[in-house]
């Protein structure tokens, strides 16, 4: 049979700085190499594959080639689109919500605080001009449902950036344990700038958890270094309470920048109620139905507003009608009542 030559590139997603593929041919062992095509992701596949990046670096045959059959051209075909496959699979990255700032409503000043970080994941020149450095990181804190998820979305959004959103439940509940974080953060770093979100950090980090877990203090390892190596990556936790975090174990926190979202007053519970009925509600009830759901809804969040929306809709809606009235959004805070008794 007639040897052949396998020469062939591997370019993004797969990211490959190279990798070796052994194969025995008469008892004798023969390597080949991919060959390189990418920018700065070399370790991504190492850590996903669990291959040693030295040992790909290792010489291949003269020239980069090895001459074998047919069928083992086949082989090392389909090798090198199973690692393409589990590469993209086990990506971490996701496209943030579709939502701006200016979409957002009554979190003016909790978006102040944080608007600076923009420039400085973007590199812009006036940042470097004035020396300003990415924030050790950022902690985002408050009731749940006042919107913290959303804000850092569309911060992600607004910046431009690479983005990679995980539950601290799912790391929880993630077998690959430290792995798994070690992987999240060497892909954070190859597509740097890029922000990583920690949802309910608290779930693993709270006051009383083993300082042993090894997902905890391997989280804690990254969080500290993930910019050491001239990368941007900015790492926001969302906790409820910072207090409730064990200092011992999450000891990267400590520095970082301090945010707090609180409940919604009264002024952004009417402009949130605006948005959510401005096209169901008749012109001249607008105002009134808005005051009305400000002055009931005192102690709740964005989401309990949200819902007292929806039952107003669909109280009109069971009356037949397209627009929602006075009643009907009392119907709704009504049930509201209602459900917390």
């Amino acid at each position: 049979m007639d040897n052949q030559v396998l020469s062939f590139s591997v370019s993004r997603p797969l990211h490959l700085h190279s990798a070796r593929l052994l194969l025995t041919n008469n008892q004798i062992a023969r390597s080949f190499t991919f060959q390189r095509h990418c920018t700065n992701v070399e370790n991504l596949v190492e850590s996903i594959t669990g291959y040693d990046s030295r040992s790909w670096k290792q010489c291949a045959p003269k020239k980069g080639m090895l001459y074998f059959g047919p069928i083992k051209c086949v082989w090392a075909v389909l090798f090198a689109l199973f690692v393409t496959l589990k590469t993209i699979l086990q990506s971490k990255k996701k496209e943030p919500r579709n939502v701006s700032f200016d979409e957002l409503v009554g979190v003016d000043a909790t978006i102040k605080k944080i608007r600076h970080i923009i420039p400085i994941l973007q590199g812009k020149s006036e940042a470097k001009k004035f020396g300003a450095e990415l924030p050790d990181g950022l902690m985002l804190y408050g009731p749940q449902g006042t919107g913290k998820t959303t804000l850092v979305h569309a911060l992600a959004r607004e910046a431009g950036v690479s983005f990679f959103p995980i539950s601290a439940h799912d790391m929880a509940k993630d077998d690959t344990g430290s792995i798994g974080i070690d992987t999240l953060f060497i892909e954070a770093r190859a597509y740097s700038p890029s922000i990583v979100l920690i949802e309910d950090v608290d779930v693993i980090a709270r006051k009383g958890r083993c300082e042993s877990d090894p997902s905890l203090r391997q989280l804690d390892l990254e969080i500290e270094s993930c910019n050491k190596d001239g990368s941007m990556v900015m790492v926001i936790v969302t906790p409820i309470k910072p207090e409730t975090l064990d200092s011992a174990s999450m000891r990267s926190c400590r520095f970082f920048k301090k945010v707090h979202m609180g409940l919604p007053d009264e002024d952004s519970r009417r402009k949130i109620t605006g948005v959510h009925l401005n096209m169901v509600a008749r012109e001249e009830d607008k105002e009134a139905i808005c005051n009305l759901v400000a002055s009931r809804t005192h102690g709740l969040v964005w989401d309990d507003i949200k819902s007292i929306a929806v039952d107003s809709k669909i109280f009109a809606l069971s009356r037949g009608d397209d627009h929602v009235t006075m009643d009907d959004v009392l119907n709704a805070l009504g049930m509201l009542n209602d459900s917390d008794d």
